[in-house]
């Protein structure tokens, strides 16, 4: 906000519900009456939203297709729109990347493997949303349960990735292997498929995390995305969350598998 104007929204243009420009005025639309608590929160509204969060009807299957790719090849962009994301849009968008894993069945994956990994996975976005809550808490005078649901939104848009794994399964990494996995994934001891189940299974990490570093960068204050604090900030979520993601696989996922299938269990 300008010196000469106190009272403008000089940059605030136009307004996020009927798109009248708001430049110079306050608070206040003059056209639809929407009132906004700061600046700021003028700001956050007039963001882009995903094109699965617009879309309604048929064209969301077109939608759904623009975020997954947004989602995987410009996370920056989508890492701009996520603070306007609502929790069913993106719920819907984790449940069909994590359905997709279904998909395996056609290539004789083992049906009592693909349920524990969706409930895996599924229980691995709500730990993660935690972890993001507790290291990077958002500016501003949100609550943790809102802190938590936005971080919660980020693991559902940024579960795309996941709907690649019906190929070549999910990433099976144990915790003592996790940090060769993501250094050196070719000197992880081959699975039955060999290198090339192992390179992509690396690449589904890599990708996942690239995603996150994104959205984290961008939901820091300008000032702050150079700062020393953020990166090692960065470097211990990620450190913390790729760990994470190998107990979840090792312990939680296991459980889940042998109580699905006392025989395997038995064995």
């Amino acid at each position: 906000m300008s010196d000469s104007e106190p009272n403008g929204l000089v940059d605030a243009s136009p307004c996020p519900r009927c798109g009248y420009d708001m430049r110079g005025l306050d608070l206040r639309c003059p056209e639809c009456g929407a009132m906004f608590s700061s600046r700021e929160a003028l700001i956050e509204a007039q963001r882009p939203r995903l094109a699965f969060e617009r879309a309604s009807g048929l064209p969301i299957l077109s939608a759904f297709g623009h975020t997954w790719l947004q989602s995987l090849l410009w996370p920056a962009g989508m890492a701009r729109s996520l603070p306007n994301s609502t929790n069913a849009r993106a719920i819907a968008f984790g449940v069909i990347c994590f359905a997709a894993t279904l998909l395996s069945l056609l290539f004789g994956a083992n049906i009592q493997f693909v349920a524990a990994w969706i409930a895996t996975g599924a229980l691995y976005v709500l730990a993660q949303a935690m972890v993001l809550t507790i290291f990077f808490p958002e500016r501003g005078q949100r609550s943790l349960t809102a802190v938590y649901g936005s971080w919660f939104r980020v693991g559902c848009y940024t579960s795309a990735i996941v709907m690649t794994e019906f190929v070549i399964g999910p990433p099976l990494v144990q915790p003592s292997q996790m940090a060769i996995y993501l250094v050196a994934p070719w000197l992880v001891e081959n699975l039955s498929s060999g290198f090339a189940r192992v390179f992509g299974q690396w690449l589904m990490l890599v990708v996942w995390l690239i995603s996150l570093a994104f959205v984290i960068a961008e939901r820091a204050a300008p000032r702050q995305r150079r700062s020393t604090r953020l990166w090692i900030g960065f470097a211990i979520a990620f450190l913390g969350l790729s760990h994470l993601y190998a107990v979840f696989v090792a312990h939680v996922g296991t459980t889940i598998y042998n109580w699905l299938d006392p025989a395997f269990g038995a064995r």
